[in-house]
């Protein structure tokens, strides 16, 4: 009976110390597998890079130094401020850590926004606005010139060109003609003429004298009634087609306004206002 309680005590031994053996060997191995893994995970990570400024070909140098990828395509995106091809935002921002082998999105410049140009030369300056606004843009400068070949008010040139354009301001600027060069006269000497004589010397030289611009003085020189006294401009100025001038007439002055005699009538003196003679002897 002993011999078998003594063979039974060994067994259950035995199974204790393996039980317990089992344990800390699974203990040990989930210890050592948290170790193991928390290693190999940490180990893959990287830190990534600061791309803004760079060129896509530097930041490719860049993420290959670093084990990661670039994410293709690359956006592109219109920036004022940066220079076509430059990084202007990445994903995720630098600093992160990440997995090595993980694509890196990013953005890059196209420099300024672009915007399509519509031609404008050889057209009307009063036609183009509403397309001009309808494009987002209006008139910047606006110069004018006188040109043989472009009727007034078309214009001769643009800037920015037609096309799709980098506009600063998002405004245009034209040069409008004013039509071909006006014949010029010079000012005859209209002074000393009478007016109809003065009338048709003016419309020898294409210029335009209208009743307007005819002023009339009163003179009392009769040999200078209904002659020119003053002119503008004044002789030998140069002059251009149809411009207006102006004259100054010698008139008759107006007759002399009679002036009123005013009568005031004298009234009798009554007899108790008459002297009386007191001399003695009456």
């Amino acid at each position: 009976m002993k011999k078998l309680f003594k063979a039974l005590l060994h067994v259950i031994r035995f199974f204790a110390l393996s039980i317990l053996f089992m344990s800390l060997l699974f203990t040990g191995m989930a210890v050592g597998g948290f170790y193991l893994l928390d290693y190999l995970v940490s180990g893959t990570e990287v830190e990534v890079p600061n791309l803004y400024g760079k060129t896509k070909t530097e930041c490719l140098e860049i993420l290959a130094q670093h084990e990661l990828l670039l994410a293709l395509p690359v956006e592109e995106y219109p920036s004022p401020d940066t220079p076509s091809g430059v990084v202007i935002e990445q994903r995720p921002n630098p600093g992160a850590r990440v997995k090595k082998h993980r694509s890196i999105s990013l953005v890059v410049s196209v420099g300024p926004e672009q915007l399509y140009i519509p031609e404008l030369t050889g057209r009307s300056e009063a036609d183009i606005y509403p397309e001009l606004r309808s494009a987002g843009l209006e008139i910047g400068q606006r110069a004018s010139v006188y040109h043989p070949a472009y009727a007034k008010g078309t214009i001769i040139a643009q800037d920015p060109l037609p096309g799709n354009r980098i506009v600063h301001g998002k405004k245009i600027h034209i040069l409008v003609s004013l039509g071909p060069w006006p014949v010029s006269y010079v000012m005859p000497a209209l002074t000393g003429m009478d007016l109809t004589t003065a009338r048709k010397r003016v419309q020898e030289t294409a210029l335009s004298l209208s009743s307007e611009n005819i002023k009339y003085q009163p003179v009392l020189n009769e040999s200078q009634w209904n002659r020119i006294l003053d002119q503008n401009p004044p002789p030998g100025t140069k002059v251009l087609e149809n411009e207006d001038i102006s004259v100054v007439v010698g008139s008759r002055p107006p007759a002399p306004t009679p002036i009123p005699i005013l009568e005031i009538p004298m009234e009798a003196p009554l007899e108790a206002d008459r002297p009386t003679d007191s001399s003695p002897g009456s």
